[in-house]
């Protein structure tokens, strides 16, 4: 007779001791972790990032050793078949956001002194804000960015 012994593997917080825990990964200055939190310390940890997370603007998705996307993705890693309609939707709404900021660049140089806005790579957040206020203005006051903006506006 053979017997069969299962095995549980139980995960220590690596802040307080408790049993419990799962790994939870994040990225910080370029480098990725992963640290071993109960559900508490987790919900801390996201509650605390949260103003640094709105604040910031996403540059990609954390790759792990596989290559495959990890963490926030919401997926666990794992490969998600997309409908040709979430494609193309996903097109539709990059192309929305490169003609923006095709938009964005050439505003600001026209327009926005108080920073220099280069031709490739990110623009800042408050280059974008104060386009965007400009381009609100514009559109109250029936300017010529009027037609501009249905370009940019999100499909309901």
């Amino acid at each position: 007779m053979i017997a069969l012994m299962a095995k549980q593997i139980m995960f220590v917080s690596d802040i307080s001791g408790e049993i419990g825990a799962s790994t939870v990964p994040f990225a910080f200055d370029g480098r990725t972790y992963e640290v071993d939190l109960t559900e508490r310390e987790e919900h801390e940890l996201r509650n605390f990032l949260t103003k640094y997370i709105e604040a910031g603007v996403a540059t990609g998705v954390v790759r792990g050793a596989s290559g495959r996307a990890e963490g926030s993705t919401g997926d666990g890693g794992r490969r998600v078949r997309r409908s040709s309609e979430d494609v193309a939707e996903e097109k539709a709404d990059k192309e929305r956001k490169a003609a923006e900021l095709a938009a964005v660049r050439a505003w600001a140089a026209e327009h926005y002194q108080a920073r220099e806005v280069a031709p490739k790579g990110r623009v800042p957040k408050e280059v974008i804000v104060a386009y965007r206020t400009w381009m609100q203005d514009q559109v109250s006051k029936g300017g010529r960015a009027a037609k501009e903006a249905e370009l940019f506006k999100a499909p309901e």
